[in-house]
């Protein structure tokens, strides 16, 4: 066996009334409990940016244009179908407007398409998605109106107010509380033959909405005279601010492994205190003060590397554990989501583990060049 490793191995497991086992034992549970805090945090706040942008992809469009004029619609969803990116085009229309259903009534933005949201498939509750002779609304307010599918609502239209009956032939669970809460869609089929209205724009649809911003500023260019906004402008602030969270968080978990990392100096130099006599003899017999620095190095780095490891391993089981059974719940009216997700990637594990790993780096290589300048003299004092 190599004789750095035997010396390591040997320094590590030798304690002198317990103190070297709980120094050794306090860094190590401190730099796992960094670690693994990181690793959470990060992944809450990936998982809740994702979460969030794949509810939010359900009801809104990847690009939305709106004219500055009313224009043939036909010349533009022409324009549209040259790019090979686009998957689908919808005209659209939004009204605020109230409904009743009975006794109760509440406001509402109502949404008229050319066709259902295929992503919306999988958050009905509750009767169907046709809205091709009638309407679907979001689980709130069908609550705050009491009603099932197959009910019949009033939505009222026009300066005068006047009240159409529609049938609801679907029930939603959109994932976030405004559109639960205020969420009425329809088809254009289904109005245009009780009212007049407009249309208020077109939809776009890619096929990957990773290439939204990038096909928005070719449309931007080919386009004139028109408003075009991406999913992503519409909810910019919140974005940012996830991600200035994010930062910050980040940041803060990170002073605390550095903190949790400072146990490793301690750890080194109290065991090099303990060794003095084992240091100074090894130097008589030949060993050199790189020698010894490579030794305390690689028990500091061994001790990192076990509160490292243990890290990552609590990381993902906590990330397991709250993530599958939901343990920690949200407001929904607040958070958008009711419950904490948490998403992460081997990335992630490799970004935060390469942190820790050149802070317990850093503070090793400084205390054992310290160590390594001990006297023979004095060591050899201390028997």
């Amino acid at each position: 066996m190599n004789i750095y490793i035997l010396l390591v191995l040997r320094f590590f497991k030798t304690t002198r009334k317990g103190i070297l086992s709980f120094l050794s034992i306090f860094s190590i549970v401190g730099i796992m409990l960094g670690v693994s805090a990181l690793l959470v945090v990060i992944g809450i706040m990936n998982g809740f940016r994702s979460e969030i942008e794949n509810r939010l992809l359900r009801f809104t469009p990847h690009i939305s244009i709106i004219p500055n004029r009313i224009l043939d619609y036909s010349e533009i969803e022409e324009k549209l179908r040259r790019f090979q990116e686009i998957r689908e085009i919808k005209r659209f229309t939004i009204i605020k407007t109230v409904v009743r259903s009975h006794d109760k009534m509440d406001g509402v933005v109502l949404k008229v398409v050319d066709s259902p949201y295929k992503e919306l498939k999988e958050a009905v509750i509750s009767g169907s998605l046709n809205i091709e002779d009638g309407v679907v609304l979001g689980k709130g307010l069908a609550q705050k109106l009491n009603i099932l599918d197959g009910d019949s609502i009033d939505i009222f239209f026009g300066m005068n107010l006047i009240p159409i009956k529609l049938r609801v032939n679907g029930i939603v669970d959109a994932g976030i509380y405004d559109i639960n809460e205020h969420f009425v869609l329809t088809s254009f089929k289904t109005l245009e033959k009780l009212i007049d209205f407009e249309i208020s724009g077109i939809e776009v649809y890619l096929y990957r909405p990773s290439n939204t911003t990038s096909l928005a500023n070719l449309l931007r260019k080919d386009l004139e005279n028109m408003h075009i906004y991406t999913w992503i402008d519409l909810n910019r602030n919140l974005f940012s601010a996830l991600e200035l969270e994010k930062l910050g968080m980040f940041l803060v978990l990170l002073l605390i492994t550095i903190v949790a990392s400072f146990n490793i100096i301690s750890t080194l130099s109290i065991m090099s205190q303990q060794k003095a006599y084992d240091i100074a003899i090894l130097k008589v017999f030949g060993f050199k003060s790189k020698d010894i620095m490579i030794v305390f190095l690689m028990l500091g780095i061994l001790i990192g590397l076990i509160g490292i490891v243990l890290g990552n391993f609590l990381g993902f089981i906590l990330s397991f554990l709250i993530t599958d059974l939901k343990l920690i719940k949200l407001q929904p009216e607040i958070y958008f989501i009711d419950y904490i997700p948490i998403k992460t990637s081997i990335m992630d594990y490799l970004i935060i583990s390469g942190f820790a790993f050149f802070i317990v780096l850093s503070f090793s290589i400084l205390t054992s060049l310290n160590i390594s300048r001990m006297n023979i003299l004095d060591g050899l004092k201390r028997i």
